[in-house]
């Protein structure tokens, strides 16, 4: 983040995944609804991946991975990767880790308590917590996205 200060006015620039989450935390894009609205498109349409802990991400990623493959819309190479942690960082996404989820019958909160990391597009790497971990899978519903536009247009 960078403040900087011209004249009779005072700027300051967001760079960074880490730097926005913690504006919009703190209530400064309430201020104004364009900018919220804008925010929580962008976040919508990142890519959003999640670490999750050895035994939980064996349980989750059970199964014919030709199978699963298929329903996750993805490969099957990909799928061995997510299931064994390769070095190749190829974390789930939040929307993998929902449906997975329901095919694996594992409640997505005992999930979401086993991710250690989140990632934002390729590079932002976050450690989890509750709160980022509740804001990323309620944010990524696209419900929630109506609902606040919804609140601006009125």
């Amino acid at each position: 983040m960078k403040i900087s200060q011209r004249e009779h006015g005072g700027y300051i620039v967001l760079s960074s995944w880490a730097n926005y989450y913690r504006m919009w935390k703190l209530g400064i894009f309430d201020g104004c609804a364009r900018k919220k609205v804008k925010f929580l498109k962008i976040f919508a349409n990142t890519k959003i991946c999640c670490k999750i802990e050895e035994k939980t991400r064996l349980r989750i990623f059970s199964g014919d991975q030709n199978a699963l493959a298929k329903r996750l819309g993805t490969y099957q190479a990909t799928i061995s990767n997510m299931k064994t942690g390769s070095k190749r960082n190829m974390w789930p996404t939040v929307d993998h880790i929902k449906q997975l989820s329901e095919i694996s019958k594992i409640n997505l909160d005992e999930i979401k308590q086993n991710i250690t990391h989140v990632r934002f597009g390729s590079l932002i790497i976050l450690e989890s917590n509750k709160e980022l971990l509740n804001d990323v899978f309620s944010l990524r519903n696209p419900s929630s996205l109506s609902s606040q536009e919804g609140i601006v247009r009125t």
